[in-house]
Formats: structure tokens, sequence, C-alpha cells
């Protein structure tokens, strides 16, 4: 459920900035089912995925989401 609420989500953030780029980043993602879930629909709806693997899942990771965001708005 959490897995589609989270693509949902995304679906619509992404129609209305048109993204293709999904960060997943977060505490909540250290749940690899429930990782696996949201990279497996976002991936198979055409999404490209950024996540963390050299960096702990945790609130640094949502900081270094926020920073890679910035770096593409400007």
């Amino acid at each position: 459920s959490l897995a589609n609420l989270i693509s949902n989500v995304v679906e619509r953030i992404s129609r209305a900035y048109n993204l293709k780029d999904v960060v997943l980043g977060g505490g909540v993602f250290a749940n690899k089912l429930l990782l696996d879930k949201t990279k497996e629909r976002l991936v198979s709806s055409g999404y490209n995925l950024i996540f963390n693997k050299k960096v702990p899942v945790n609130d640094l990771s949502i900081c270094l989401g926020q920073v890679y965001i910035a770096s593409k708005t400007r």
C-alpha cells in the first residue's frame, strides 16, 4: 500500500512539473521491501531512480536529495 501511495504521489508531482528523475531517501527506505516495491513500480512507469548506496538511509539522504533538486533548478 505504501509503495502504491508513493508511486501515485510521484506520478502527480511529475506530471505537474514534467519530471522523470525521482530521488528516494529517508529512513523509511531502510525497509528493503518498501524500497524494492517502490523501485519496481517507478521503474516500470519510466522514472529514473536515484537512491543512496554510500550514504545512510536517514535524514542525511533527504538533505542530499534537496541539494540535488536545488542544483537542477538554478
